[in-house]
């Protein structure tokens, strides 16, 4: 499969966080609300950072300016669906403010749609389509896991956009030829070109007459003059299968070594036995190095060149970190309560997310920390004080959650 990026892209600043090659054709596209009034340049900068484990092919700024972040060669983590993201291109928009409608500011809106004609014409998809599930060429974050991405502002002009893009695609998305004929047999079958689903078969062994052609997937489809539907004209070309980047060598691992279905993906087990195992293949994603077993049974990492980070943690007591380690042990956390924040802290807070409308003693105590109002409600005082929070530390403006307790707690 040959992949080329847009040239609508005025940065280039590819992140560490993604699978490189994907493994399908490009045949839809996703995009995302960034939960923030980001530019495109502060958005290189969050997906710049490992630890924020998320990427998308391309970062969209307030202003218009469009950056790319994962070639579109490379499947993204993005959509909470590897299924999704290695067929789609990914986009991250920004928002022109903040909390309710999440809205997209006009220039924003505008790059999007240039953005997403310029998608559609390199990769031969014909026309955008939102059917409002993962079998349209639009496709939502939603559809795939339980989130509020994208927001109600951008679900609303779901079909404004598919309408916007499809005006701009006009006839070049296919090439009209005139007629010419074509011998077809009996059976061959004949499919809707938007959904590109079989809807009937040709029921008489003769020529019938082409009207028009399109290329989608490497493919060749013609629209038969009856109207009836298009059929197969031209093959695609079979992929070469794709050459080993290294050669197979052996490896000892522990029983527990973690088990990946494909390099930088979820993990699907673990060895089961300690031993000696053969790689016949290496990949690298990010700064860890992959391994495909021989036996077929997926991936393991063979290096892991994650950089040692600088510790976060002053070692010094602190009294609103002994009340945090409070709180978190009335959730379960079982901490030592002695008021000095270190990684078990932080894995503690990580399981907690702050967003508009939360109550209770853990609203407090970020309240407290972050100098506003405790009153325990999570109010737009409370979230502004958060947004402030996030950009000065160049965090993605939303809610507050994952690695951003560790610029809160240290």
């Amino acid at each position: 499969m040959a992949f080329t990026n847009s040239s609508l892209a005025k940065i280039v600043a590819i992140s560490p966080n993604r699978t490189s090659p994907r493994n399908q054709p490009i045949t839809k596209i996703t995009p995302h609300h960034m939960a923030g009034v980001l530019s495109a340049q502060a958005f290189c900068n969050i997906v710049a950072n490992p630890s924020r484990e998320m990427s998308a092919n391309y970062g969209i700024g307030y202003d218009g300016t469009i950056a790319l972040t994962c070639p579109e060669g490379d499947r993204s983590w993005c959509s909470s669906s590897p299924w999704n993201d290695h067929r789609a291109v990914t986009i991250e928009v920004s928002n022109s403010s903040t909390g309710g409608e999440w809205p997209i500011g006009d220039a924003a809106y505008r790059a999007l749609i240039d953005l997403c004609v310029d998608i559609c014409k390199r990769n031969n998809i014909p026309k955008l389509v939102f059917t409002g599930d993962t079998s349209g060429s639009l496709t939502f974050h939603y559809m795939y896991t339980a989130t509020a991405c994208p927001g109600p502002w951008l679900k609303a002009h779901a079909q404004d956009l598919c309408d916007k893009v499809n005006a701009r695609l006009g006839s070049a998305s296919s090439t009209p030829l005139g007629l010419y004929t074509i011998s077809l047999t009996t059976g061959t079958p004949i499919y809707d070109i938007e959904t590109l689903k079989k809807t009937g078969e040709i029921n008489a062994s003769t020529k019938y007459t082409i009207t028009e052609e399109k290329t989608i997937n490497g493919a060749k489809y013609g629209k038969l003059k009856s109207g009836a539907g298009w059929v197969v004209v031209e093959a695609a070309k079979p992929q070469e299968p794709e050459k080993p980047q290294s050669q197979s060598y052996t490896k000892s691992f522990k029983s527990t070594e973690s088990l990946y279905k494909e390099p930088g993906g979820s993990v699907i087990g673990t060895l089961g036995t300690s031993g000696i195992f053969t790689i016949v293949e290496e990949k690298k994603v990010g700064y860890k190095v992959f391994g495909k077993l021989k036996s077929g049974a997926g991936w393991v990492v063979v290096k892991d060149e994650t950089p040692k980070p600088t510790s976060w943690w002053s070692g010094k007591y602190d009294a609103q970190i002994k009340e945090l380690q409070q709180i978190l042990n009335a959730g379960g956390a079982k901490l030592t309560v002695d008021g000095i924040a270190g990684d078990k802290t932080f894995e503690a807070c990580k399981k907690y997310t702050v967003v508009s409308g939360d109550k209770g003693n853990l609203i407090k105590w970020v309240q407290k920390r972050l100098g506003v109002t405790a009153d325990g409600i999570a109010g737009t005082q409370t979230m502004n004080a958060i947004y402030n929070f996030q950009r000065k530390n160049g965090l993605g403006v939303g809610y507050l959650g994952g690695s951003d307790w560790k610029y809160l707690i240290r």
